[in-house]
């Protein structure tokens, strides 16, 4: 299975790292990108961090990470 991460040019995301580590430990794929199309198209998941993705597909599934301070 691969998981994809979207980057953001904007934010400082550590996490993003941190998730990647973690989740090639386990075994899984993962893809790092700042396309969300390359990411829907070539991953079953994706992870997103921010608060609202209004144009999701549905072949994909998505998890979202909320950053706060």
């Amino acid at each position: 299975m691969r998981i994809g991460i979207l980057d953001n040019k904007k934010s400082y995301l550590p996490e993003k790292i941190a998730y990647s580590q973690y989740l090639q430990e386990k075994g899984f794929d993962i893809l790092i990108s700042y396309d969300i199309g390359e990411l829907e198209k070539k991953c079953n998941w994706v992870i997103l961090f921010m608060g609202f993705y209004p144009l999701k597909k549905k072949k994909v599934k998505y998890i979202h990470d909320y950053n706060n301070l």
